[in-house]
């Protein structure tokens, strides 16, 4: 007896519902409305697990990973994440027999979700956690996959070279970040065209990467591009991802000497930051201390005090002890205090940064924490000869 056509389209109606509410949970996380991209998320998820439609419960927990990734909510992401590489285990996996082994296979549909999950667990681990080496093997994995599925050539691809071009960076490989930038822009223009919006990244990267090689023309040229990019797609300049190219002219501007005008780019991004994540957001955070490198620089004390503090107490409140973000403003506190000869409260915050680095980063291998640590004991030891 053939199944009438009527029970045939309602049980496709239920596997495929969850479909359009995903996508408009997608548009409120473009738009930066979290909230309610959390809310669509969740709803496509449970309506997903009714009709057991696996893969829509695997996008709906991607996105989610995704969103709470964006707002620093990395135990929630990290969950997410977890349940979806288990649904790809225990329901969408097909086990084969081969040779005297059985073995779990993926349809191609599938393994784009294994590289997606991979990407965005990268991704905590680099933007949000700062383990780079820890991301570069999720990244590697993740870029694997998705060549095995589509090529040398893929929209994916070419986001997986620049994250890969991210880690080079943070690692201060600037000629190797340098080409995978080039080369995801050189991909995302042939796929996309010159007007592509996920140019914006790699463009405000270039930016950054040329600002630190003291190569400001360069630098400022690539910032341009990302905006125009921005503004030919008609994004909103009140963004989070705006804000962070904002963020990086007031680097540019704060390199060249123009204090004044970083200040103000940094409180623009501030401004930004805490609509969208709260005053107690990490991105808070780094923009306060920028302004207090500000102040340091001009030789104003108070201000540049009253800007670090504030960072420091709202990284205490957003990260883990064990974030190399903590380690970072207390040696920037240690280094003003000694700049303006508080060498009692220079050694304090030297002592707590070292103590830190002890217990956490030596573990990880980190050379720059390490090179640190030797500079704040130099410091320490000045500062208690100096008493």
């Amino acid at each position: 007896m053939k199944p009438h056509p009527i029970l045939i389209l309602v049980v496709y109606l239920l596997v495929n519902a969850s479909t359009p509410i995903i996508d408009q949970g997608q548009f409120f996380f473009n738009e930066a409305r979290y909230d309610s991209a959390i809310n669509y998320f969740e709803k496509a998820e449970q309506l997903a697990l009714k009709s057991s439609d696996w893969t829509s419960v695997i996008d709906s927990r991607l996105k989610l990973a995704e969103t709470y990734r964006v707002i620093n909510n990395t135990q929630k992401s990290l969950a997410y994440l977890d349940s979806a590489y288990a649904v790809l285990n225990d329901h969408v996996a097909k086990p084969e027999k081969i040779g005297n082994q059985i073995v779990k296979s993926f349809g191609h549909d599938h393994f784009e979700q294994i590289a997606k999950a991979l990407e965005i667990n990268g991704r905590v681990l680099d933007y949000n956690l700062r383990q780079f080496d820890n991301a570069k093997v999720y990244y590697d994995s993740s870029l694997e996959i998705r060549k095995r599925l589509y090529g040398n050539e893929h929209m994916t691809i070419s986001e997986n070279i620049f994250l890969l071009g991210r880690i080079d960076f943070f690692k201060g490989q600037l000629e190797q970040a340098s080409e995978k930038y080039l080369q995801a822009v050189d991909m995302k223009r042939k796929l996309g065209g010159d007007n592509e919006i996920s140019l914006f990244d790699p463009y405000q990267s270039l930016g950054a990467l040329n600002r630190r090689q003291l190569k400001m023309d360069e630098s400022l040229k690539y910032y341009k591009k990302a905006e125009a990019i921005w503004e030919h797609n008609k994004r909103p300049a009140d963004h989070p991802s705006y804000a962070m190219m904002v963020y990086g002219l007031g680097n540019l501007s704060i390199e060249t000497g123009m204090y004044e005008d970083a200040k103000q780019n940094y409180r623009n991004a501030v401004t930004t930051f805490e609509k969208f994540f709260g005053p107690n957001d990490f991105r808070v955070a780094t923009s306060y201390a920028n302004i207090a490198a500000c102040y340091r620089n001009q030789l104003e004390f108070a201000n540049a005090e009253q800007y670090y503090l504030k960072a420091h107490d709202i990284y205490t409140k957003a990260l883990s002890e064990d974030h190399p973000f903590i380690v970072t403003s207390l040696s920037d506190l240690a280094d003003m205090y000694h700049l303006f000869g508080y060498f009692d409260e220079s050694s304090k915050y030297s002592e707590r940064a070292i103590q830190l680095m002890e217990k956490y980063q030596e573990k990880k291998g980190n050379r720059d924490l390490a090179i640190t640590k030797f500079v704040l004991r130099h410091k320490s030891c000045r500062s208690q000869k100096n008493i």
